[in-house]
């Protein structure tokens, strides 16, 4: 096209060209309207006169412009003029990492902070399913601050410069689509098989190994031994990665094994390894694909510290397929022995439960789970008889360390299951005095109808959805039914009904009294139960602002049960952060994390406790290497747009805000959260139709005031934002607790009825 200066192009002003590729030229142009310099991409007649493609170019165009990320090229605007379609980016100054490796060798410190910011932009397009497919060193710019900032997400292909020869610099999969450049492909793109996030992530490998080998893993003489190369199922060149330092080499092979099951899962991994922090140390072993690559040292297992275990659900191997609830409880009543373990870490049930169903090599999961022994197994039943086996498996090499058969009676089931446990800690521990102790008598049921009912209440609680969670008061409810001193089901009870008033389903006046009533039953039938003394402490601190109390209650429960992963959550975000107290909540959140490693629920805390703190960094980092794990998780992006509107980035926060909706999230806090970023924005409308969406909802359920208030804070309404706050107090709305805390509330806190309101709540010291 060759279009000279001065030329308009919509309203944009053409300056000079600045370089051509497949997908079109790309120019310096002026927007006079914002006094900016833009990026103006013009894409070729072959493509613009094709209404198949634009419509791709513009359906990409508006996914990547959602990103709005500080590691990714910023789209401003897309449009068509008379003669042309365009896009126009952010203009950034500085060269392509390709100009960059042309220079002087990188030290390995700036290969690691380019590697990092890479990663970090990459994580941002996963986590909205994007996937950028020609993901290489043209396509990355350094600004000259050392900033990065990728490029042409499946829109603007460049053609990159300097591979030489006959090496074709792109290859198509689809007639006239560019679909990636040959050198970092993965072996599956090079098939034309359909790819995901995967084969970024191996062309990610294949940029960091360049950045230190100083050439790309598999780039031959020809585009014909190139191919070959990335076919053949021979890794990496296993010396250059050798000389590789530390934790570069594990990534770098992790991300380059071509079979797509054995490479790095989640780019958020890479990031966890390559923080300066210290951070990846904790995270090395989270995914599966490092566990079969050479990089990774033999003494990784040693260096877990003591021993630990994971217990996955049984499997369900009855004729019917109906014994799933009698499955995940003989798991978790096995969970509940070996927590009695001294010495010995046992991962959370809800963690381990993640994989059930899953095929994954049971290294994998261990070395995801962050353990070096895993015990599966599977229940039979037929009328009265049940058949239970049990393996217990060393996580290194795969092998079995213990296994046993179990033909019983159903009546039997807590024999087997003291059976099963003993003999694990037999072999797990040098000696058994004072290790182990069955469970006691008085929390077993009188009658096995109880404790099949108390099983499928525990199965419904832990899916944590409204409907679940009613379902589970029902179930625990007709199994004190059978047996009223069954202190397992007064404790779900209290579980159910404390969560009920947490996740805002029920008015909090009417759960929390039947949850302190019910932890206070479990307690008087066995004073053991662990998680009874969590859900009163609960009560305690959100229902009663009785902190001290509060802070007995979680002691005693991290005391008995030392594995219980909830506790140490509920501790940090229901006691520890109302209070101001953030190291101890993030300390307490570690835990969490360490015996729960792969609950969303415990991620979402760890990045709100930081964002609440001010510590917009780690918030944003913890969230989004979270994402990048489950991206299919509404919670995670509710909690990543909170963390990004405090940042001061309300445009990507309104972006996660409807990505959690479209997962299925439109609870209050999501409409309010909605309603106070549109406010802040200005778009007053916007916001007063979240209040009325509100209203109309508080109609049909229970709607904290707190929401209400948050809306109003945005609008500038302190009458009315403290009219609500005054209505959360009397209705003791447990989100209420957080509000010195909250930014959401910062231009209140000089407010005289707000000092007021925080001295009622026993915050008046922060």
């Amino acid at each position: 096209m060759g279009l000279g200066p001065n030329t308009e192009i919509g309203p944009y002003r053409i300056d000079h060209l600045l370089g051509a590729g497949e997908m079109g030229e790309v120019y310096k142009a002026h927007d006079p309207r914002l006094g900016r310099d833009v990026a103006l991409k013009i894409l070729p007649d072959r493509i613009a006169n094709n209404p198949d493609m634009v419509a791709r170019f513009e359906r990409e165009v508006r996914a990547v412009a959602a990103l709005s990320h500080p590691n990714v090229l910023g789209i401003y605007d897309v449009g068509r003029s008379a003669d042309y379609i365009y896009a126009v980016m952010e203009l950034v100054p500085g060269v392509t990492l390709r100009e960059k490796l042309a220079g002087p060798p990188l030290s390995h410190a700036a290969v690691q902070a380019i590697a990092l910011q890479i990663a970090r932009g990459l994580a941002a397009a996963h986590a909205r399913q994007i996937v950028h497919r020609d993901l290489k060193p043209d396509n990355v710019l350094v600004r000259d601050d050392g900033h990065v900032k990728i490029l042409d997400f499946g829109i603007a292909k460049i053609d990159p410069a300097g591979l030489g020869g006959d090496h074709p610099t792109l290859y198509n999969t689809m007639p006239g689509v560019v679909m990636g450049t040959l050198a970092y492909m993965a072996p599956e793109q090079v098939r034309g098989l359909p790819v995901d996030t995967r084969a970024d992530i191996f062309s990610f490998g294949a940029i960091l190994f360049e950045m230190l080998a100083g050439q790309p893993p598999f780039a031959r003489r020809s585009s014909a031994e190139t191919i070959a190369a990335l076919v053949d199922p021979e890794p990496a060149d296993p010396v250059a990665i050798a000389a590789m330092p530390a934790p570069m080499a594990r990534v770098v092979a992790a991300c380059l094994a071509k079979p797509i099951a054995e490479r790095m899962a989640a780019i958020g991994d890479a990031i966890a390894l390559l923080e300066p922090d210290g951070h990846g140390a904790d995270l090395e072993r989270t995914f599966a694909a490092l566990a079969r690559t050479a990089a990774i040292p033999a003494a990784a297992a040693a260096r877990r510290g003591g021993r630990s275990i994971a217990v996955l659900p049984f499997a369900d191997m009855s004729p019917a397929h109906d014994q799933d609830y009698f499955c995940e409880g003989m798991a978790d009543e096995i969970i509940s022995s070996l927590a009695r373990v001294a010495g010995l870490r046992v991962v959370a049930r809800t963690s381990a439960f993640r994989f059930k169903g899953r095929t994954d090599d049971i290294r994998d999961i261990a070395r995801a789970l962050n353990v070096d022994t895993v015990l599966e197994g599977s229940v039979r039943t037929a009328g009265n008889r049940m058949r239970v086996t049990a393996q217990l498996i060393n996580a290194d090499d795969g092998y079995q360390l213990w296994s046993e058969r179990f033909d019983r009676d159903t009546t039997d089931v807590f024999a087997v299951q003291d059976d099963i446990a003993r003999t694990v800690s037999r072999v797990l521990t040098d000696t058994l005095a004072g290790a182990y102790r069955t469970l006691e008598l008085s929390s077993r049921p009188a009658n096995f109808d109880a404790y099949t009912a108390y099983l499928k209440g525990r199965q419904q609680w832990s899916r944590r959805t409204e409907h679940g969670l009613s379902q589970s008061v029902d179930l625990f409810r007709e199994a004190l039914a059978v047996d009223d001193a069954y202190a397992p089901a007064w404790a779900g009870l209290a579980d159910s009904y404390v969560t009920l008033g947490i996740y805002g389903v029920r008015p909090p006046a009417e759960v929390m009294p039947l949850a302190r009533d019910a932890g206070k039953r479990a307690l008087a039938a066995s004073p053991h139960q662990a998680s009874a003394y969590a859900s009163m402490a609960c009560v305690d601190a959100l229902y009663d602002w009785a902190w001290d109390r509060a802070d007995a209650g979680f002691a005693r429960a991290v005391e008995l049960d030392p594995n219980l992963a909830s506790a140490y959550q509920w501790r940090a975000m229901h006691h520890l952060l109302p209070l101001g107290k953030f190291a101890a909540a993030q300390s307490a959140l570690t835990r969490a994390h360490e015996l729960d490693p792969v609950s969303p629920a415990i991620a979402a805390s760890r990045g709100l406790a930081a964002s609440f703190a001010g510590d917009a960094p780690r918030a944003l980092r913890e969230l989004e290497l979270a994402l990048a794990r489950d991206p299919d998780s509404p919670l995670l992006h509710f909690f990543h747009g909170v963390a990004l509107g405090t940042a001061g980035d309300a445009e990507r926060a309104l972006g996660e805000f409807d990505a959690a909706a479209q997962l299925g999230d439109r609870r209050p806090e999501l409409i309010a959260a909605v309603g106070y970023t549109r406010a802040r924005l200005g778009d007053r409308a916007a916001a007063e139709t979240a209040l009325v969406e509100l209203a109309a909802l508080a109609g049909n359920r229970y709607v904290s005031p707190v929401a209400i208030a948050q809306v109003h804070a945005g609008l500038g309404d302190a009458t009315r934002a403290l009219d609500a706050l005054d209505a959360a107090a009397e209705a003791r709305a447990a989100d209420l607790v957080w509000l010195n805390v909250r930014p959401t509330f910062a231009t209140l806190r000089n407010e005289p009825r707000f000092i007021a309101l925080a001295r009622r709540l026993g915050l008046s010291s922060q």
